[in-house]
């Protein structure tokens, strides 16, 4: 079952898009704030932090006029990976005058793409983002080392698209500013922090825990004044 995420927001105007316009979505991955580029060590109060692996999966990027979708992205899935920058700017073109207030994006694939056979592009399975078709493909996958968890190394491969283990998680943010560049955040450090709580620092297949750590990862996007 899709977890979805709806931030509620007051809102005093619509972004006004032309025919011509592009819509450039950047993502950023933070860790209290900063920037966090691959093999660096984060440290805190209470922990040591290397991030060496980070890619995930966005499908089914759309713009909302209030609870009607005005523009959807006709590529399937975008694979975005901290070690490639360039992954993590897609540009979305619309044909004709829109306006939109939100901006929705899926974390995962959904089970009709993973029962679809082999793709390629994004969803290649070359890209190491897929188990088997019984599993289907990785949604997230982060892999790094922490002082906080026990063997210090931790991986997550979050996915699964049966029931009950269903990972794909929907995000709705507000968009408030006129500007045809947007700028997504992802915080990373309270998300971390779930680990010890939900579940074991290595997670390599469907699993409840695997769902829980999906959910936790959809709270941490937001949009970048």
């Amino acid at each position: 079952m899709k977890f979805i995420l709806i931030l509620w927001f007051s809102y005093f105007g619509s972004k006004i898009v032309s025919a011509q316009d592009k819509i450039h979505l950047e993502w950023q991955v933070q860790y209290l704030g900063q920037n966090v580029p691959l093999n660096e060590l984060y440290a805190t109060k209470t922990d040591t932090l290397t991030i060496k692996e980070l890619k995930w999966y966005i499908s089914k990027v759309s713009l909302i006029q209030d609870d009607q979708i005005v523009f959807s992205d006709p590529t399937i899935a975008h694979l975005l990976n901290i070690a490639d920058p360039k992954s993590l700017e897609i540009e979305l073109k619309s044909r004709k005058k829109i306006s939109f207030n939100k901006l929705q994006f899926c974390i995962g694939i959904d089970s009709l793409t993973n029962v679809s056979g082999a793709l390629g592009g994004d969803l290649d399975p070359t890209k190491g983002m897929y188990w088997t078709w019984q599993s289907g493909y990785i949604n997230i996958k982060i892999e790094g080392e922490s002082n906080s968890i026990t063997n210090r190394d931790f991986q997550l491969h979050l996915g699964g698209y049966l029931p009950p283990f269903a990972a794909i998680q929907t995000i709705v943010l507000p968009i408030t500013n006129a500007s045809n560049d947007i700028k997504i955040g992802i915080e990373l450090a309270s998300w971390l922090g779930q680990i010890s709580l939900i579940g074991p620092a290595h997670i390599m297949s469907p699993s409840k825990e695997a769902v829980s750590m999906s959910k936790e990862f959809a709270k941490q996007f937001f949009i970048l004044k």
